[in-house]
C-alpha cells in the first residue's frame, strides 16, 4: 500500500489540474459567451451616456425637473442654448442633448418633437445607443399621447423615410407597426425597455386570441418569454436602483410593463399586483420629479383598472386613491402644470368604441368600471373637454389654431 501512495497523489494532482482547467474553460466560455458580450456591450453604452449626463449641469437639471416649478418652455430654451455650444454634432454628448431637446417639446410642439427624434433615429452617424434611445422616446410618446387630431401614430409618427413603410407593411395595424419599431430599437442597441415592449405585444396577442390552437399559443408564449428573459438580463445589468443610468421613471416603467405582460398573458393575479406595486413604489422614490409624476399617473391607471377588472379592490379603496385627481381635474391648473397627454388618455378611453383602444388593458370598459366604483370621478371624466383644458397652453395653437390668453392685459 505504501508503494502505491505516491502514484495516487500524482493522479489526484493530475485530476485536480484537469478539473481546474475545465472550470477555467467553462468560466471563459461564460465570460466570452454571446450573452455575456451583449451584456458588457450594453453596460458600457449606458455607462458612457451616464458620464455625459454627469458632465453637464443642464442635462442633470432636465433629468431631475421639479414637479412644482417645472416649465417646459424655459427648459427647452436652456437646452437650445446648450445646443449652440456643440462642436461635434454627432458625438455621444450631442446625441444625449438632442434627445432631451426634442423630448422637452413633447407637450409643446408634437410635430417638431416627432420629426426631431425621427431624424436622430435615421442618422447612422449617431452612436447606436442614441438612435435606439430616440426610438424609445417616440414609442413612449405613442404610449402617452391620444390626442385625436392630428393623430400621433398615423399623422406624425408613421410618415416619412424609414417610418411610413412600417404602417403600410403592417396593413394599417398600428400596434404591429409599433412592435416592429421596438424591434428596430432593439436591433440597433439592445435595451430592456424595447425587450419588454416587444414581449407585451405577444402577451396582447394571447389576450386577444383565447381560442388559438395549442401550437399558436406555445409560439406566442415562447417568443414572449424570450424577450422577457432578455429584458430581465439587461435590466439586472443596468441596475434597479435610482441612478443616472436608469432614471427612476424608467425603473417604474419597466416594472409596469412586466405587470401588464403578466396580466395580459394570463399570469397569476397576485404576481401582477406585486409587479404593479413595485412600479409605483419606485416612482414614489423622493425627490419625486416631474418625469416621475407622468409615469406614476400612468402606472396607477393601469393598476387600478387591473384591480377593478379582477374584483380585487373595494369602492372605498378606489375613491380614496382617486381623491387627489379630483382636485387636479376640477381646479384650473396654470398652463405649465397641465398634463395634456394624461387628459387625452382619459378622453380616448371614454369615447372609444373598440375593445383595444387606447389599450387592451385600458379602454371604455375600464371607464365604465370607474363609474361603478367611483361615480363622482366618473362624472369628472364624462365632462372632460380637451379644447377647454389646453386653453393658454403652447400646444393649443397646433391643435386648434389659436392660443387663448390666460389673463387679461
Amino acid at each position: 500500500m505504501e508503494s502505491q501512495m505516491p502514484a495516487t497523489k500524482k493522479y489526484l494532482k493530475l485530476f485536480a489540474a484537469a478539473l481546474l482547467a475545465v472550470l477555467a474553460l467553462v468560466a471563459s466560455l461564460v465570460y466570452f459567451s454571446p450573452e455575456r458580450k451583449l451584456v458588457r456591450y450594453v453596460e458600457t453604452g449606458f455607462t458612457q451616456v451616464a458620464e455625459e449626463v454627469n458632465k453637464n449641469e443642464v442635462f442633470q437639471n432636465y433629468a431631475q425637473l421639479d414637479r412644482e416649478t417645472v416649465d417646459y418652455v424655459e427648459e427647452h430654451r436652456k437646452l437650445e442654448e446648450e445646443a449652440k455650444k456643440i462642436e461635434d454634432q454627432f458625438s455621444l454628448g450631442a446625441g444625449v442633448l438632442k434627445v432631451m431637446l426634442y423630448d422637452s417639446l413633447s407637450e409643446l410642439d408634437r410635430k417638431k418633437n416627432t420629426e426631431g427624434l425621427k431624424e436622430i433615429a435615421n442618422e447612422v452617424k449617431y452612436p447606436p445607443i442614441i438612435r435606439s434611445l430616440a426610438i424609445n422616446f417616440l414609442v413612449g410618446n405613442y404610449e402617452l399621447d391620444f390626442i385625436e387630431k392630428p393623430n400621433y401614430p398615423r399623422d406624425l409618427l408613421f410618415i416619412g423615410e424609414n417610418f411610413g413603410n412600417l404602417l403600410t407593411e403592417a396593413h394599417d395595424d398600428v400596434e404591429l407597426a409599433i412592435r416592429r419599431l421596438n424591434e428596430r430599437s432593439y436591433e440597433i442597441f439592445p435595451n430592456p425597455l424595447s425587450a419588454y415592449r416587444i414581449a407585451k405585444w405577444y402577451a396582447g396577442e394571447l389576450y386577444k386570441n383565447p381560442d388559438a390552437s395549442p401550437e399558436q399559443k406555445k409560439s406566442l408564449v415562447d417568443t414572449m418569454n424570450r424577450y422577457v428573459y432578455e429584458g430581465d438580463t439587461l435590466f439586472d445589468t443596468i441596475g434597479k436602483q435610482n441612478n443616472i443610468l436608469t432614471p427612476i421613471q424608467m425603473i417604474g416603467l419597466m416594472y409596469e410593463l412586466k405587470a401588464r405582460i403578466n396580466h395580459l398573458s394570463g399570469g397569476e393575479a397576485e404576481e401582477t399586483r406585486k409587479l404593479f406595486e413595485r412600479s409605483i413604489a419606485a416612482l414614489r422614490t423622493p425627490p419625486v420629479t416631474a418625469h416621475q409624476i407622468v409615469y406614476m399617473e400612468r402606472a396607477t391607471m393601469y393598476y387600478h383598472s387591473f384591480l377593478m377588472r379582477e374584483n380585487m379592490v373595494s369602492s372605498e379603496y378606489i375613491q380614496n386613491n382617486f381623491r387627489t385627481r379630483y382636485d387636479y381635474l376640477t381646479n384650473e391648473q396654470e398652463p405649465r402644470k397641465r398634463n395634456v397627454r394624461y387628459i387625452s388618455r382619459l378622453i380616448a378611453a371614454r369615447d372609444s368604441t373598440r375593445a383595444d383602444y387606447p389599450f387592451l388593458d385600458f379602454n371604455r370598459a375600464d371607464i365604465e368600471n370607474i363609474n361603478k366604483f367611483d361615480p363622482e370621478f366618473g362624472k369628472i371624466i364624462a365632462n372632460l373637454d380637451l379644447r377647454k383644458y389646453v386653453q393658454g397652453y403652447p400646444i393649443e395653437s397646433s391643435l386648434f389654431g389659436t392660443i387663448t390668453p390666460t389673463s387679461k392685459p
